[in-house]
């Protein structure tokens, strides 16, 4: 009996280790197919210009040590070159699943707070190891991971801001932020980045890619394009010719391969670059930036940045840059659809086993007053999906604002609006079905005023609390509006 018994352990074992080696092999299998599609980008990629003298920069990071991962070669050489660089910190990453040591057994409002003083300790060192000064660097306190839910609507104003729970507070803690005591809500976070953006008046900024994964570096993306918007719309010359370098830290098997390698080169992801949403470059890196890079990289001891293999898998002989075109929505009453989102497929884990929630495709369309959107997945959609939409729209001040997200599962559907100062709910005026291999909803047409000058606009599917896949933030100047102003500066 003892005989069998161990017989079947034994099978057991064997199958547990089987299973074990062909879900390793099929990992290894995708990373390596994806780092060969990579490979094949290498020539192609257009170089970025080096920084030069006078030019001033501004580098918006969501969290203490993406100042470093994305551009640290290029804070080098700007500061070689004579450039000024100020550092913006729009949180201070306090969160107690991103590190290794005694914090994350600290689970008090105080502990978390400390750890962000750490935090921005370490974003200090390494910026002096570049060569600027703690007075290069700002910090503006907002909650870390919680970003996203500021964006929108039902946060947007002070009297109704998102509660940390990690925190536990809905105003910074930090006595060191921009603002002290400002409140978790989108329109202090705008303010802060428009208050920034006007004083510098920035020939250049270097902001999270809109396809970064993390919630806080897409969110980071769509609130500084968002100020920056403002602002041309406000006739600000500065801001119609400011340019915006787009950097990339989170994504699905990426970068490839993970770890320390300092003959490598960093290339898009290749399912990103297959959609032609974005003009890439590379930015070259002297042996010895790179070695500086990595020093700095290790000064995150919070991060366990000097073994952390993604960490240190930016310390590589280039960094990558991204431009993401503005592009132009021609004011009709009606219009055909228009692609205004192209999504990779199967570009992340969650959407590549729901095909049925991966979105490929969202189309716009105009209907007198009435918009009608179009969303396309891999696969006919689940009606179980919840399938969401925002969109906001702005010009010169917070009169021409409104921000709507919308939300539907097969023919349920539902939204809210954000204008002068109040939250509707909208339900009978939502209406969805699925249709073949869309889903369709319709809703009132949100773009009203005539002092409206562009709208940004985000796709994501979600079943139960969990994410399956999302959009990049796309944006969009109405015709008379942004590119007109644009041109004239």
């Amino acid at each position: 009996m003892q005989h069998r018994k161990k017989k079947w352990l034994i099978v057991i074992l064997l199958l547990l280790l089987l299973t074990t080696a062909i879900e390793a092999g099929r990992r290894i299998l995708l990373v390596s197919s994806l780092y060969r599609l990579n490979l094949r980008t290498r020539a192609t990629l257009a170089p970025m210009p080096p920084p030069r003298a006078g030019e001033k920069i501004i580098i918006f990071a969501p969290h203490p040590d993406d100042e470093t991962l994305g551009a640290g070669g290029l804070i080098q050489q700007a500061v070689a070159a004579g450039a000024s660089v100020r550092v913006v910190l729009v949180t201070n990453g306090e969160y107690p699943l991103v590190t290794l040591f005694k914090h994350a057994i600290q689970k008090t409002p105080q502990a978390f707070v400390k750890l962000g003083y750490k935090r921005q300790k370490e974003t200090l060192k390494a910026m002096e190891a570049f060569g600027l000064s703690p007075e290069s660097v700002t910090f503006l306190g907002y909650p870390n991971h919680h970003l996203q839910l500021m964006w929108l609507p039902v946060h947007w104003l002070p009297s109704s801001p998102v509660r940390s729970v990690i925190l536990r507070a809905t105003h910074s803690p930090y006595r060191n932020s921009m603002t002290p005591g400002a409140p978790f809500c989108g329109q202090s976070l705008l303010q802060d980045i428009e208050t920034i953006l006007v004083k510098e008046r920035p020939d250049t900024l270097i902001i999270p890619h809109p396809n970064d994964i993390h919630v806080d570096h897409w969110t980071t993306y769509a609130f500084v394009q968002l100020a920056l918007n403002e602002l041309i719309a406000n006739g600000q010359a500065f801001a119609t010719k400011c340019r915006v370098y787009t950097y990339l830290i989170h994504r699905p098997y990426w970068p490839a391969p993970k770890g320390y390698h300092p003959f490598s080169t960093l290339t898009p992801p290749a399912r990103i670059l297959a959609t032609h949403e974005t003009e890439w470059f590379g930015l070259p890196l002297t042996v010895a930036q790179m070695i500086d890079k990595r020093k700095s990289i290790g000064l995150y001891r919070s991060q366990a940045g000097a073994i952390d293999p993604v960490m240190q898998s930016f310390a590589r002989g280039n960094e990558l840059f991204g431009i993401v075109p503005v592009k132009t929505w021609h004011l009709k009453k009606t219009c055909p659809p228009v692609a205004i989102i192209v999504d990779a497929v199967k570009d992340m884990p969650a959407s590549t086993a729901n095909p049925r929630a991966d979105i490929a495709l969202v189309t716009l369309q105009r209907i007198n007053n009435r918009m009608r959107l179009r969303i396309t997945t891999s696969k006919p959609p689940d009606p179980r999906v919840v399938f969401h939409f925002s969109i906001h729209v702005s010009g010169k001040s917070e009169a021409d604002r409104v921000i709507a997200q919308y939300e539907c599962a097969g023919s349920k559907a539902k939204g809210l609006v954000y204008h002068s100062g109040r939250v509707i709910k909208l339900n009978r005026s939502v209406s969805a079905r699925i249709d073949g291999g869309q889903v369709i909803l319709e809703a009132p047409w949100p773009i009203t005023l005539e002092s409206q000058a562009f709208f940004m606009t985000r796709a994501w599917t979600t079943r139960g609390k969990h994410l399956l896949d999302e959009t990049r933030v796309s944006t969009f100047s109405l015709s008379k509006g942004i590119e007109a102003l644009r041109r004239k500066g």
